[in-house]
């Protein structure tokens, strides 16, 4: 699972994508309005991640529709080089996206 991925994800308010670092089960990665953090497992073909979406420049929207700081909790199956699942926004009942990763690269 370690390596650099592409995400698609798809909400409410849109589409959008980004990139992502998965190395040693954290998550690193970004936008063009938000960076991301968090961690991650993977066993039997499943992925879970927390992540904290950061809004680094104020006022760009996200597919959410919300502003601010906000977490996701990410379940999704991993098939080769891509992993597709959905997340939940923390704190907010039915409120998610789905998303879609496509690994580029490994990292060494």
């Amino acid at each position: 699972m370690e390596g650099f991925w592409i995400v698609q994800y798809e909400g409410m308010e849109g589409r959008g994508a980004g990139v992502l670092v998965l190395l040693r089960n954290h998550v690193y990665g970004g936008d063009s309005g938000y960076h991301y953090t968090g961690t991650y497992t993977e066993e039997n073909g499943q992925l879970s991640a927390e992540v904290l979406a950061h809004e680094f420049l104020p006022g760009t929207g996200n597919v959410l529709g919300i502003g601010g700081d906000f977490r996701l909790a990410l379940k999704g199956k991993i098939a080769g080089s891509v992993a597709e699942g959905t997340a939940k926004l923390l704190g907010q009942a039915g409120v998610g996206i789905a998303f879609k990763l496509k690994r580029i690269s490994d990292l060494f």
